[in-house]
């Protein structure tokens, strides 16, 4: 597809004031052929605060997608993954947009088992619910391999993040920049 439409797409980096997000206010949306098929927190995790709003939410959710993401970019992309995210004030931004392919994660569905349901519908929407409450995170004996490993090597978890993010963007750039000689 991009070597036949070469002026579709387009490398950038994009740089944002910073936006704190609240934990668990992040959201994956499906969109399939202009319409939502399926959406849903983005974690299997269960927050209170998230289950208690889940109808404000999903209706935030549709109104963002539906009335100024499907409108602006559906005539390029009819089906396409939409990562939504709400701030400390409450306000819904949209944080990614992804391919619909199974190469973009399904988050709280899975492409083997709903893929007809994020194809074609019914509309279904997923946040985890009390019954859940249980919290996935990394093995205690990963987290304590991960942490010697930086605190030998002397760097600790924030400076960690900032390097991989540099050396990301640096990638990126350089991607960037000798893709656009050879053209």
């Amino acid at each position: 597809m991009i070597p036949q439409h070469p002026e579709l797409f387009r490398t950038c980096v994009v740089v944002r004031p910073w936006i704190t997000i609240r934990a668990g206010f992040e959201f994956r949306v499906f969109v399939s052929r202009g319409k939502i098929t399926c959406a849903g927190q983005y974690e299997p995790v269960y927050y209170p605060e998230v289950w208690e709003k889940r109808d404000w939410v999903r209706e935030k959710i549709k109104e963002l997608v539906e009335e100024r993401v499907i409108p602006k970019v559906g005539h390029r992309l009819p089906s396409l993954v939409v990562d939504v995210v709400m701030d400390e004030r409450e306000t819904f931004f949209v944080c990614e947009i992804n391919p619909f392919a199974t190469s973009t994660s399904g988050s709280m569905f899975k492409w083997d088992t709903d893929k007809v349901a994020m194809m074609i519908g019914p509309e279904t929407w997923r946040f985890p619910g009390p019954e859940e409450e249980k919290v996935q995170e990394l093995p205690n004996e990963w987290k304590k391999w991960v942490l010697e490993e930086l605190e030998e090597e002397g760097i600790s978890a924030t400076r960690a993040v900032v390097i991989l993010t540099l050396v990301v963007a640096i990638g990126a750039a350089y991607y960037y920049m000798t893709s656009e000689k050879k053209q």
